[in-house]
């Protein structure tokens, strides 16, 4: 499922992943927006494959979905399937409630609204179960 999310003033079609962790942005999409990346330490691990570093974190970036609206801080990460993707702790943040049966999303927290969701196949590209890991 998709969501049509606005990011620094251009709009994105973010996966919807509660097998993922955090809100994340492939280093393309950062780097085309110019946002400024701080380094930070973690890794990042999808299924069936080794752990890598992430790029860095952009901090307090406009990011709106519907009537929703925030500063949040993106996890950049060298993704090539996606340039978006809501993670379970973000849509956890928000008070997200996926409505899948009606294409919806409700978000909670700050200026609640509903957003349409959309369903498309994706059998060419598939993300599951992404964690970020801080160092120790």
């Amino acid at each position: 499922m998709f969501v049509d999310t606005t990011i620094f003033g251009k709009i994105f079609k973010a996966l919807l992943d509660t097998g993922s962790s955090h809100l994340l942005v492939s280093s393309d999409v950062a780097s085309k927006l110019g946002l400024k990346i701080s380094k930070g330490g973690g890794t990042i691990k999808a299924v069936n494959s080794s752990s890598t570093p992430i790029d860095g974190v952009a901090q307090k970036v406009d990011v709106s979905i519907g009537e929703w609206y925030s500063k949040e801080n993106l996890t950049v990460v060298t993704i090539d399937d996606f340039d978006v993707v809501l993670g379970l702790e973000f849509l956890d943040k928000v008070k997200a409630m996926l409505v899948s049966y009606t294409n919806t999303m409700c978000i909670l927290e700050g200026k609640a609204c509903t957003v349409p969701i959309k369903r498309e196949n994706v059998s060419s590209k598939i993300l599951s179960a992404l964690q970020i890991s801080k160092r120790v």
